[in-house]
């Protein structure tokens, strides 16, 4: 089993990698850092079901307290936008923010089922205060914690994996950014043991 990757290093302001243009360390940190101070407007998702057949999935479930996302979109007032989705190295999928240049706009073919692009209306909107992140030993990153308000909302690279016999595994380091919304429900997540199941009203 993968251990979770626990907060190693938060961003204060005097904190950060040197600039270099092939640094991956320097651009993702110089994005988060760009995003502190600002208030979020607006927050759109392009998500990925949690499980269920294509024609018929869900993408939510009251065990599984998190979105689960192929890209998530923060719009600022100030009209950037940060965009958090994940990057293969070797076979790790860490998460990669970065200022995008516009909105999403995925492929027709990535808007049919079992994805979908909606606004995400319940992410927290106001002031980004701080920004936490974690590390896993190799250094990638697999965690973000974005402060606004009273909130904290936690970003973790990971996916959720249906087994024939309908149990359900939330693996981290995997290919979506699963979204919290509540630290203590990301807290109270198991991960990388299949302890969950699909319900039984819901399995085909």
């Amino acid at each position: 089993m993968r251990a979770r990757a626990e907060p190693r290093k938060s961003l204060p302001m005097g904190d950060w990698p040197a600039p270099s243009a092939t640094s991956w360390t320097y651009q993702w940190t110089a994005a988060l850092r760009g995003c502190v101070g600002k208030i979020v407007a607006s927050t759109r998702v392009h998500e990925l079901a949690i499980y269920g057949p294509d024609e018929a999935p869900y993408f939510s479930d009251p065990k599984l307290p998190f979105a689960q996302a192929m890209t998530l979109e923060i719009n600022f007032t100030d009209g950037t936008i940060l965009h958090v989705l994940n990057t293969q190295d070797d076979e790790s999928f860490p998460l990669w923010p970065s200022i995008a240049s516009e909105q999403l706009s995925p492929k027709a073919e990535l808007l049919a089922l079992p994805f979908r692009l909606r606004e995400m209306n319940e992410f927290p909107k106001g002031e980004i205060s701080a920004i936490d992140w974690s590390l896993d030993d190799d250094d990638r990153l697999q965690n973000i914690q974005v402060r606004i308000g009273a909130e904290t909302v936690i970003l973790c690279a990971g996916e959720v994996y249906e087994d024939w016999d309908a149990s359900l595994t939330v693996r981290t380091d995997d290919e979506s950014v699963l979204i919290f919304l509540d630290a203590d429900a990301y807290r109270q997540t198991v991960f990388d043991r299949p302890v969950y199941a699909v319900p039984e009203a819901r399995r085909t």
